[in-house]
């Protein structure tokens, strides 16, 4: 018989599993954590578990907390510690506050949630922890890096005496909420505006209890007097710095169209986009800010984007919304250098400390390094200073649904091929930006590395779009060039005072933004494998689509060769082959593969 020899080289994976941890683990990691630091370094901290995001009223004895926050009480101080090591381990920290579960404010309370429903969506996948998550657990202590960043602002509050000239509601007064308190905090940070300038329109919302309420229109002008408004109020705080901060906090509620409610109903409510809008036109704040979302970013990106912001001495305006459309809106003022964020939640200082903007390591989501799903519905504001007379509005588009619905980014067509032309649907193409968007856009061809092939359809003109608005349509399209293995459809866009085209992204990951052309071709060493019938003496290569390969024998000649059709299968007859060694080669776009076997005399 013939005998056959392949070496072959193999290479296993191992998977890093899962798991709960228990109270008694997370307390013991919150004890190393505080003994290991030197800024509160003690042989035996004493720790209090204050919370872990469950409702007393649903927890059953199967119930596997997200996380546990123990306040240290020998000491300031507190820990959020993970409760699934899928999750970073340390999840927030501070050596000088405590984290305070009493009249808990929305803005925290939602943040916390939402890193619950990020752990949970994570254990319910069946997720694995990755290397850098593993390491992290064997060594928290050292988790969270140094501080590189660290800016001091406002220890505000939402009740009293900040909330001094906030309606009254069923005879009870409404507190500021988190977005007046956060832009008021920016704002004592700057000590701008000198004043504010025109007049706040009157408006009318529906309260919490179900009543109508209608906010007076409110004039400004009036002078700040920032150096009478502390960075921390207590008891010994003048009457005059009191009224001089309720007035700041009114002023910026009223801006920002804030619907006010008393906390027991959830508090005080306002939007991003009115708030920025309002300190653009009547707090003399730059027109160039701008409202981004952190899907639209690599985290690597959107890291380095917000520090960017806090080195240039601008704390950050940051927030979103939960599965449970629960909104968050707080104060970013610092970083450390393992991307831990300084946040004020505008809660007197209570529970202010170190946080992760997602419990979920980049690396635990695979190629491409952004935690998806469990960073939707995370805004910032980037630019928010005072105005410079250069500066003009951002434009920013994005693919987004409307109230009817929409899909986004796609085609019927089912087969792309160069130089046949195809539809492209585009529902819808919104505005996000601040101003009204005059430009154009077009269809593009991308290659998998994300760089430009070719502009594929002719430039549209697009209707002016007032901000939040948008439009829907069809597009011709052309490939001319070759189609390869990842390349892929993007809209982009150009302002009319813009000059370069901008990639338009999808608004988060339930909407297509992109069109794949043709799926991207694993390398030839992924996508080749082999098997071999003793009883037929057939060898079956089984690799990808449009791969080349060569059969040669010693002697260089050329027994066999092709390119794989749609099976991506080759199979090679031994029986037809003399003894002696051969060699067969596989080529792809970019790399190939060599495999040698032995046929041995009968």
């Amino acid at each position: 018989m013939r005998n056959i020899l392949f070496i072959l080289c193999c290479f296993f994976s191992g998977l890093l599993l899962a798991d709960n941890v228990t109270v008694e683990q997370a307390q013991s990691l919150a004890a190393n954590f505080f003994r290991a630091s030197t800024q509160t370094r003690s042989a035996s901290p004493q720790l209090q578990l204050v919370w872990d995001g469950e409702d007393p009223s649903t927890r059953t004895s199967a119930t596997e907390p997200a996380f546990y926050v123990f306040n240290r009480t020998d000491s300031k101080g507190f820990i959020i510690v993970a409760g699934d090591d899928v999750a970073m381990p340390v999840l927030g920290y501070s050596f000088e506050n405590s984290f305070k579960t009493e009249n808990m404010p929305a803005n925290l309370k939602n943040w916390l949630l939402g890193l619950k429903d990020q752990i949970n969506e994570a254990r319910n996948n069946h997720f694995t922890a990755s290397v850098t998550t593993e390491q992290a657990w064997k060594n928290a202590s050292d988790v969270v890096g140094d501080i590189e960043v660290e800016l001091e602002t406002a220890k505000w509050n939402q009740d009293a005496p900040y909330n001094d000239k906030c309606p009254m509601l069923s005879g009870e007064r409404t507190v500021t909420g988190c977005v007046a308190t956060a832009i008021a905090i920016i704002m004592k940070y700057h000590e701008w505006p000198d004043c504010g300038e025109g007049t706040l329109e009157s408006y009318t919302y529906k309260a919490a209890n179900g009543s109508t309420q209608t906010v007076p229109s409110h004039t400004l002008g009036h002078a700040y007097n920032w150096n009478n408004m502390p960075l921390v109020y207590d008891k010994s705080t003048s009457a005059e710095s009191e009224q001089e901060v309720a007035t700041l906090m009114y002023d910026c509620g009223v801006m920002s169209k804030a619907t006010y409610n008393v906390a027991s109903t959830g508090g005080t409510g306002a939007t991003t986009q009115n708030a920025i809008t309002g300190m653009i036109n009547h707090m003399k704040y730059d027109k160039g800010a701008r409202i981004l979302y952190r899907s639209w970013y690599s985290d690597s990106e959107w890291h380095k984007m917000v520090k960017e912001e806090l080195e240039a001495h601008r704390p950050v305006l940051y927030g979103g919304s939960n599965k449970r459309n629960e909104g968050h809106q707080f104060v970013l003022d610092g970083y450390t250098s393992n991307n831990y964020f300084s946040v004020n939640w505008g809660w007197g200082g209570y529970s202010n400390g170190y946080y992760l903007l997602s419990g979920l390591n980049p690396n635990d989501q695979g190629i491409g390094g952004n935690t998806g799903g469990f960073t939707v519905g995370q805004d910032a504001v980037f630019g928010l200073k005072k105005a410079e007379s250069s500066s003009e509005y951002a434009d920013i588009l994005a693919i987004a649904q409307s109230t009817e619905g929409g899909k986004g980014l796609y085609t019927n067509e089912k087969n792309i091929q160069t130089g046949k032309e195809f539809t492209v649907y585009v529902e819808h193409v919104f505005n996000f930006g601040l101003s009204t968007f005059n430009g154009e856009i077009r269809a593009t061809l991308f290659d998998k590395n994300g760089q430009v092939k070719e502009d594929i359809s002719e430039i549209v003109q697009t209707p002016p779009l007032d901000p939040f608005r948008g439009v829907s349509g069809t597009i011709p399209c052309t490939i001319t060039q070759p189609i390869k293995g990842g390349d892929r459809i993007k809209m982009r866009f150009k302002g009319s005072k813009g000059t370069e085209w901008q990639v338009i992204p999808a608004y988060d990951e339930s909407i297509p933004g992109e069109i794949l052309v043709r799926e991207e071709i694993a390398s030839v060493e992924e996508a080749t494998s082999f098997t071999y019938n003793k009883t037929s003496k057939i060898i079956t290569l089984n690799t990808a689509v449009d791969i080349a390969y060569k059969l040669t024998s010693n002697d260089n000649k050329v027994i066999k060769e092709g390119t794989t059709d749609a099976s991506g299968e080759i199979k090679i007859d031994t029986n037809e082959l003399e003894a002696g060694t051969y060699t067969i080669v596989l080529t792809g776009e970019e790399d190939s593969k060599t495999l040698n076997f032995t046929i041995g005399n009968k």
